[in-house]
């Protein structure tokens, strides 16, 4: 019971028990031969069928939060519109999105009492629940700024790569890597607001047109933009106009969204800036016979590389333990018959004790 299993091998396979030979587990060319049999009776998706994908990070977590902003905004106008202050359309969305991006200008409140009790309830939902919608939001953006950025960089390299031939690929690969481990924080967070660029311009355009619109100065466009952005809204600049408060339903939640996700990944670059150091210096380290005997799990004497891989990213805070001890438990729940590798048999008898 310990892990990595001591007959673990880097590998896992399962083995034909007719004709004795071992195929991988992942078979690029789709040739299963006599394992169709077996896997026809498991129900559900196979570890190798389908990439696991984070929730976090799936498109279902997406629809559901354009369908949260939705009904969000439509019980925001049908509340305000029609139930309590008889306030057009145009401004019940306008302070939807106001309360929930938690900008609060201040410039349209509820006045009814009753009012004024749905909205606490309104401005809890819309936060706890939205909050998430903005923060996918700005990543959306800036992974697609990200991604063109990227998709220019490798057509301006393959280019200039055409000039000298395929075959200086990998070394100017090589080097690109190599530099890009050496750049300072201050260059990772240059190139960063660098990139983001583009999206700042656009947000400041947006906001130097509702500007010339309501009659602000360029410094006020300015200020309304950052403001609103930060979620600070002072309430001193906002937009009275019903054509820019429609423009704002639409600004502000994408300016808030791109902000504190810019804001994030700045922090960020910082965090992995001083973890890369961190990590170094523990590399650094002489390996002692003390290292050696934590590292060696199943007392066996040998510190195998699955063992050294353990201790290392647990470590290194890379993985958690109890991750790696969840892991070991569905393997020996795999292994059926105990043996330290997946093979066919072992589905073989998973499938028996089901039928019995």
């Amino acid at each position: 019971d310990t892990w990595p299993h001591p007959q673990l091998t880097t590998k896992v396979t399962m083995t034909d028990v007719e004709g004795g030979e071992n195929t991988p587990m992942i078979d690029p060319q789709g040739r299963r031969g006599s394992y169709a049999a077996v896997d026809g009776q498991a129900k559900g998706k196979s570890f190798t069928g389908t990439d696991f994908e984070s929730f976090a990070n799936s498109s279902r977590l997406t629809r559901l939060c354009i369908y949260a902003v939705i009904v969000y905004l439509f019980v925001g106008v049908f509340s305000y519109s029609v139930l309590f202050e008889k306030w057009s359309i145009v401004d019940s969305l306008y302070f939807s999105v106001v309360s929930f991006s938690t900008v609060g200008y201040g410039d349209i409140t509820p006045e009814t009492n009753a009012a004024k009790i749905f909205t606490i309830f309104f401005v809890l939902v819309g936060i706890a629940m939205l909050g998430v919608a903005l923060g996918i939001m700005g990543e959306i953006l800036m992974n697609a700024q990200e991604e063109l950025d990227k998709q220019m960089k490798q057509q301006g390299n393959a280019e200039f790569l055409s000039l000298f031939g395929n075959d200086n690929e990998n070394v100017v690969e090589d080097a690109g890597a190599a530099k890009k481990e050496e750049k300072s924080l201050m260059r990772r967070l240059f190139e960063l607001l660098i990139g983001t660029l583009p999206l700042l311009t656009i947000m400041i355009l947006v906001s130097l047109i509702m500007g010339n619109v309501e009659g602000w100065d360029y410094v006020s466009a300015f200020y309304y933009c950052v403001i609103t952005a930060t979620t600070v809204g002072y309430g001193d600049v906002y937009p009275e106009t019903s054509s820019m408060k429609l423009l704002a339903v639409i600004f502000i939640p994408v300016s808030v969204g791109f902000m504190g996700e810019l804001l994030g990944r700045v922090g960020g670059v910082y965090l992995e800036h001083q973890q890369a150091n961190q990590e170094k210096k523990f590399l650094e380290r002489q390996l002692t016979l003390a290292d050696l005997e934590i590292m060696d799990a199943n007392d066996d004497g040998d510190v195998s590389m699955l063992e050294f891989f353990e201790f290392m990213l647990v470590a290194m805070q890379k993985v958690d333990k109890n991750d790696l001890d969840d892991l070991r438990k569905v393997f020996n729940k795999l292994d059926a018959d105990g043996s330290g590798t997946l093979q066919k048999v072992d589905l073989e008898l998973a499938m028996a004790k089901k039928k019995n």
